[in-house]
């Protein structure tokens, strides 16, 4: 056998390869929400100016900080799955619920 180190995956806050990463920081970072697809899925997400930031398949999780005022349209919104912070993901909508949904933490 081989002696050779097995690496361990490390979060990215820039790559946002990991749902885990809005979580990592401390509490004085800014809030974060998570984005992430159980299939690819495309997505359009703008800020609160309706300028496009992001737009295309999900197919990673992606991050964006949670004061921008986003709002994201999905294709298929049954696969696309929000989180804020720790919380657990959930589903954005029904499949058939294509609309602009606005990223803002439920009370």
């Amino acid at each position: 056998s081989q002696n050779q180190p097995l690496l361990q995956p490390t979060p990215a806050i820039n790559s946002g390869s990991a749902l885990e990463v809005a979580t990592s920081g401390d509490n004085n970072s800014p809030k974060m929400i998570s984005l992430i697809s159980s299939q690819p899925s495309w997505v359009s997400i703008r800020n609160r100016s309706k300028v496009v930031i992001f737009e295309g398949t999900l197919n990673e999780p992606k991050q964006f900080e949670l004061d921008q005022g986003l709002e994201v349209f999905a294709g298929r919104p049954d696969l696309v799955r929000i989180s804020y912070g720790d919380a657990s993901p959930r589903a954005l909508g029904s499949i058939d619920q294509l609309r602009w949904y606005p990223l803002t933490p439920k009370p």
